[in-house]
This record gives structure tokens, sequence and C-alpha cells, in this order.
């Protein structure tokens, strides 16, 4: 019998007008190889019940049988198997099914799996079944290799400068894609041409898709390629986003048009092997994560509570959002069980990004949904972070087994990916929530100084000659309209800016700047209470979400930090002039006081009546001085987080009250104008820092007070 004879035979059970039989293949096709479900949108979670009730799947599943027929009618006839195999992969890329080449081999043993539920099958028969499927897997796959192989006859590898033409093009065609060649950001076509980078450059590129579309017809040789082309950028730090890996091709695509006609089966041809190329790479990152998470289980609690310690321990700036382990030991936090538990949680996402994402689409939608909870949680994670937390976790699964170089570089490779959908979350969100918002409508902005202005009057004071302006008042005001339209267009660029940590930073830096330039110093609390008022707005204007509102929320903590990090700044470069080790500086500020409030002598025992002279040659001041000194470096150090200058506002008052030195409240405040007098007298201090060191001295005080009321003294 020849092979036509004996699969015809075993198909006699599977009637092409047997709608059921194509419907039972899919349940079984979808049940053994629940990975392929992806292929089929909207059935990603299907079970066996929405899959027989389906109708897409009562057509589907007719139309399969039918394809499987009609190819063994074909089996004896190679001409004639080799155009039938041809048309599928042409009907599938048409379609736009970009199937991974190692499916259309694997397919077979599950086909005759199915079989043998239906008819009796001996070995014999399941063999040629499997070798014909392989046949027919390797036809469809030579004839991808054999159109791509077509199209590039005029692009050798050997080139320079059909390369560097291509990088002109792609670099003009997708601009987004500069930020990975530095020195270039800017350059023109003509200057991307007749650069010898690019030309080297785009010899490589040519020469590495020749050597791409070689192995088209070899599924394990074609992964091992893209997993040394990914490991290859992964090393020189360069990350790509993976939507830019399948946004290449329609440009290489267009790229190809210029230098010869280019028919549609061959476009479909780069976007399918480019399809191919992106989730190879995928799974290339996706081995060498799962390998090296072995030795951390996602449900191993003491191993979520030792990273937690590793992470506050070299980043204890994070304690911050941990409230009540701010002080904790390494110790404390590795026996916590809320961080045995919180580190289990983290353990199990870290495990869920490697485990459930197959697709860059899929590892967005992982990502959002990871922003979400941390919104729906008020957890404002600073920009930079979600990026940072993988160098960090990275250093922590060393401590635990032996990492490869290929390893590092994939935990960094993902991270940069994952961070970049958490930021590109957060702007989408932010832009949505804008579309009621114009930046050309005036109305809009005097709307909502009216809404600010009557939220928060006291914010009036900003708004010289509006002190007591009603909403009429802002309503015919043109400094109104013009500073509205100022303010949305800010709000504009912020969220435009979000998914770019360091663009986002700088245009924060740029807008407290410009605050600072026009001689509004805002106090900083405001930078995040303004938002509060801004999504009040926002809800005046259509429904908003709680993940949205949370998302603006955000932005505020940002900015928040942003006006903290500004205000370190000021009090550090204020002091550096003024040094801890210099006995005399803190001698001349004791002079100073005494001088200026004559009343605070009181308190200094034997100092009383102590002329300028006396304080000069006293060892006390001297000492004293050098403490006081050393105390506002550690402020200024201290002043970019308000839960440090708690801490270190209620040390200072145990430290006084030990030495039973009780100061009269109202001193903790007034010390301050001092202090910055006394730094004019000695350089030339800006109205920012004047402003920057009553605002930190304000909420030091305010702390003292706190501190004294809370272990009984008088306030």
């Amino acid at each position: 019998m020849t092979t036509r004879d004996v699969l015809s035979t075993s198909l006699d059970q599977l009637k092409l007008d047997d709608v059921q039989i194509g419907v039972d293949f899919y349940k079984h096709l979808l049940t053994t190889r629940p990975e392929i479900r992806r292929y089929f949108k909207g059935y990603e979670n299907a079970i066996a019940d929405d899959i027989e009730k389906s109708d897409l799947f009562k057509k589907q599943g007719p139309i399969l049988i039918s394809a499987v027929h009609e190819m063994i009618d074909k089996a004896d006839n190679p001409d004639e198997l080799k155009a039938f195999a041809e048309s599928i992969l042409d009907r599938h890329m048409k379609r736009e099914i970009h199937l991974e080449p190692h499916l259309w081999t694997e397919f077979w043993p599950v086909f005759t799996e199915f079989m043998k539920t239906k008819v009796i099958m001996d070995e014999a028969t399941e063999k040629i079944w499997i070798d014909t499927g392989r046949s027919f897997a390797s036809l469809i796959l030579q004839h991808l290799k054999a159109v791509l192989q077509a199209s590039l006859e005029n692009l050798k590898p050997d080139d320079s400068d059909a390369g560097a033409e291509f990088y002109a093009f792609f670099l003009t065609s997708l601009p987004e894609v500069r930020q990975y060649f530095k020195g270039f950001e800017t350059a023109t076509a003509d200057e991307i041409k007749n650069s010898e980078f690019f030309k080297r450059q785009g010899q490589i590129l040519v020469s590495s898709i020749h050597e791409m579309v070689q192995r088209a017809d070899s599924p394990d040789e074609f992964e091992t390629f893209a997993g040394q082309i990914l490991d290859r950028h992964m090393k020189r730090k360069i990350h790509i986003n993976p939507p830019l890996w399948s946004a290449f091709w329609p440009v290489f695509v267009e790229f190809l048009k210029t230098r010869k006609q280019i028919d549609e089966t061959a476009e479909n041809a780069w976007i399918e092997i480019g399809t191919h190329m992106t989730l190879a790479a995928l799974k290339h990152v996706k081995a060498l994560l799962t390998e090296s998470l072995k030795n951390l289980k996602a449900d191993d609690a003491q191993a979520g509570a030792d990273f937690y310690k590793h992470l506050l321990t070299v980043r204890p700036h994070l304690r911050h959002y941990f409230k009540g382990f701010e002080k904790a030991t390494p110790e404390e936090i590795a026996a916590s069980e809320f961080f045995k538990k919180q580190g289990q949680v983290l353990l199990a996402a870290v495990h869920e990004m490697v485990e459930k994402p197959k697709t860059a689409a899929e590892l967005i939608t992982f990502a959002d949904s990871i922003l979400d909870r941390h919104l729906k949680k008020n957890i404002y994670l600073e920009s930079h972070l979600w990026k940072d937390f993988w160098q960090v976790f990275v250093e922590f699964l060393k401590t635990k087994s032996e990492l490869s170089e290929e390893a590092e570089c994939a935990w960094l490779e993902i991270g940069t990916h994952f961070s970049s959908a958490i930021l590109n979350r957060l702007k989408s969100l932010l832009i949505a929530s804008l579309s009621s918002l114009p930046t050309d409508d005036p109305q809009v902005g005097i709307d909502f100084y009216k809404r600010l202005l009557k939220d928060r009057p006291e914010a009036k004071k900003y708004f010289k000659g509006y002190e007591n302006a009603s909403d009429d008042d802002i309503q015919n005001s043109e400094f109104f309209k013009k500073q509205g339209q100022l303010l949305l267009t800010s709000i504009h660029q912020l969220a435009e800016k979000a998914d770019n940590a360091d663009d986002f930073e700088m245009f924060t830096k740029d807008l407290l700047d410009r605050h600072i330039g026009h001689g509004i110093f805002l106090e900083t609390r405001l930078w995040t209470e303004f938002w509060i008022v801004f999504v009040d707005f926002l809800r005046t204007k259509g429904e908003v979400s709680d993940v949205t509102s949370n998302a603006w929320f955000a932005v505020g903590r940002f900015l928040r930090a942003a006006a903290f990090d500004r205000l370190r700044n000021l009090l550090v470069a204020s002091l550096t002039e003024i040094k801890t080790d210099d006995l005399q500086t803190g001698v001349e500020f004791y002079k100073h006081l005494l001088t200026a409030r004559p009343d605070v002598r009181q308190y200094f025992k034997g100092y009383e009546n102590a002329s300028a002279e006396d304080v000069q040659n006293s060892d006390f001041f001297k000492k004293q001085g050098q403490v006081l000194i050393a105390a506002m470096h550690e402020m200024a150090e201290k002043s970019a987080c308000p839960g440090q200058i708690s801490a270190f506002a209620a040390d200072i008052i145990d430290r006084h009250l030990k030495k039973d030195v009780h100061l009269d409240p109202k001193l903790w405040m007034e010390f301050w104008p001092v202090f910055v007098d006394f730094l004019k007298s000695r350089s030339n201090v800006s109205e920012a820092v004047a402003q920057a060191w009553i605002e930190v001295g304000t909420t030091f005080a305010a702390a003292c007070v706190e501190h004294l009321k809370s272990v009984g003294e008088p306030c």
C-alpha cells in the first residue's frame, strides 16, 4: 500500500461532513497543548464546554479535517504536497497566524493521539502519520526560507553602504529607537549613511539577517541563533523593548521594497520570521530565568523574608515604604511574619512573571496588573525603583546559587522590559484621563483654579493680588486664563513623560526650578496635596477609576520626592563651606545666636552675661558648636525624608532631656531664622535656600513639639 492508501484508510472514521469530529479534535488539542490557546483570541481560558458550544470551532474543525484529507490525497505526489504545504503557510501568514516553527511538527503526534480515540491504529500506521507530518512541516518551513532568501537578492551581507542606508531608513521611520544609539539621537539621514559606525553595524545586521534566514527551516537551530543574538545584546546592556522587536520587521520590509519588488507573500514571510524571532528570544530569556530560580521556590516564606532583609540593607532609603520597620534590624526583618508573608507574595509574583508570559503582550499585561495592584493599595513607588529592583534581586540570587553571566543579563533584560511596561501603563492611565482637559481651552484652566483656590484657600497667598479673589475675579482674570493653560500644558507634559524615568525626573526638576525662578517657594507637602484637588476636578469632567486617580497620586508622590530631593540638595550645598571639623564656625554661630537672641542665654549656665570674647575663648562652645554644625549637616542629609526628620527630632529632644535642658518649645521654630541669618553672614544665600531651611526647620520644630507631647513634656 502507498502512503496515501495507509493514511486514507485510517481516516475513514473522520468524515469531512462530520462537524462534531472537528470540534472534538479542538477540545483534544487545546486540552493537551494549552499553550496553543493563545492563537485563538477569546478562548485563552476556554473549557471543553466552551469549545463544544463555539461556532468558531464548529466552522474551524471541519476546515482542519478537510485540510488533513487534502494533505493525504497529495501524499504520494511530492510536487502537489509541496504546493499544498506552501498554500497552508501562505493562508496562515495572510491571516496573521504566526505559529512557532516547531508546532508544525508537534501537531502530528497530537493529531494521531486524537485519531486513536476514534479508530484502532497500529504502530506502523502511527509512524507513517508522524513521518508524513514531519515531512509536511519541513516543506512549510522550507517554503518560508525560500521566500525570504529570494527577497534578499539585492541586499548582500558584504554591502556596508546598504547596511548604513538601512539604518538611515530605520531611524527615520522609527525615531524612538534612536535612544539605543548614543551620540546619534538627532543624526540626519545623511550623517547616518556616511557614518563608519553605521556602515560597520549595518554590515553586521544584514549578515545576521542572512544567517537567520539560513536557519528558518530548522526550529532548533533557529531558536539557538535567536538566543545568541539576544545574549549579544544583553551583554552589551542593549535592552530593546519587546514591542520594538516586532516593530523592526515592517520597517525592514519597507526598506526591502526600496531595493526590490516584494509581493504580499514575501512581506508576510518577514512578519512571520520576525514574530518567530521575538518568541524565540522570549523563550530563551525564560529558560535562563527558570533555571536561575531553581533554588528560590515561590512558596519559600523564609527566602522571601531574606530577600527583604537584603533589599532594605542595600537600599535603606526604601524602608519608608514599610511603616513600622523604618529602623528594623536585618534580624528583625528576617524573623518578621509580615516580611515572610510579603516575601512569599513577591517571590510568587517573580515566578509568575517568568512562567506566565509567552509573548511580549502577555508580559505587558502582567506588568499592568502589578502596577494596578500597587496603585489600588496606595503604594506609589518612584519610577526608577521598578528598574532598580532587578539589580538588587540579581545580587540576592547570587547569594543563593551561582548565576551565569547570561542569566544575570537575562534578569536585567526582563527587568528593563517589565519596568518599561509598568511606566507605559502609568502613562496610558494618565493620558486617557486627560481627554476631557484640552490644553487649548482657557476655560478649563480657569475652572481648575477656581476649584483649587476654593478647596485650598491657603494657596491664595502664592497669587499676589488675588489673596481675596472671588470666583468672578478669577473668571475675568487674564492672568488665570494664561496660567490655567500653562498649568494644563505642564500636566499633559508630565503624563507624556511618565514612561521614561529619566525624562520625567528632568521635567520635574525643571518644574521646580521654574517655580523657584519666579520666586514661588511652595511648601513641599503642596506638591502632593495639589493632586488631590486635581483628581477631584477631573471627576467633575467624567468618570475616573480608583486606579487612574491613584496613578495621579503616584505622580504627586514622584513630584513630592523630587521636591524633597531638591530641598536636600539646596541645604547640603548651603553647608559646603561650613565644615563639621571647623571649630571656629561653631563658635561663630554661638556668638551670633547669643547676640541675636540674648533670651536664650538662660540655657547656658555660667554664660548668661558672656561677651563675644568669652564665647570665643570657651572650650565649651568649641565643642558645642561642633556638635551643632554636625547636627545641621545630618539634618540636611535627612531632609529628603520627613520620616527621618521626625526620628532625628525625637533623638535631639531626648538628648536635651537627658541633659535636663528644657527649652521653651517655641524656640525649636524660632531657631531657624537665626540660623539662616548666620548663613547669610558668611556667604551669598539665595531666597530658595533660605526658604528651604525655614521649611525643613518648620517640619523639624513640629516633630520636636509632637515628641515633647508624647513624653509628657509641656509644650
